[in-house]
């Protein structure tokens, strides 16, 4: 937990995945104002609260930002033409970027990723 002048931060790994959410609540109350999805750092969803706990607003980042290849296809790919499961990360260097449209999939490879394919 994280704390901050207006609000405490909270950064959950949702079931060992590459997926987590970050949540911040208001102070004194603790309830909820905001809430991201996040595939590897970067915001996939986000939802924001009043403190009466209504929701406000939900953005939904890929279809915003009109991805025409989203995270689920990503993952898909990466199952099926390299047998690399993107949702449970193969080690700490794995990292997925997205920017301009596109994504950056950085794997740092050692010899025992080669010896277990």
């Amino acid at each position: 937990m994280t704390e901050q002048d207006d609000s405490y931060q909270v950064r959950e790994i949702i079931n060992n995945r590459a997926f987590s959410t970050v949540k911040r609540y208001f102070k004194p109350a603790l309830t909820l104002s905001i809430e991201n999805t996040k595939f590897y750092g970067f915001t996939i969803i986000s939802k924001r609260y009043d403190e009466e706990r209504n929701l406000i607003s939900t953005r939904n980042f890929e279809k915003e930002r009109g991805f025409s290849f989203s995270i689920e296809m990503l993952i898909k790919k990466f199952k099926k033409e390299y047998n690399i499961d993107l949702e449970f990360p193969i080690n700490d260097g794995m990292t997925v970027l997205r920017g301009s449209g596109i994504y950056t999939v950085r794997i740092p490879l050692t010899d025992s990723f080669y010896s277990n394919r």
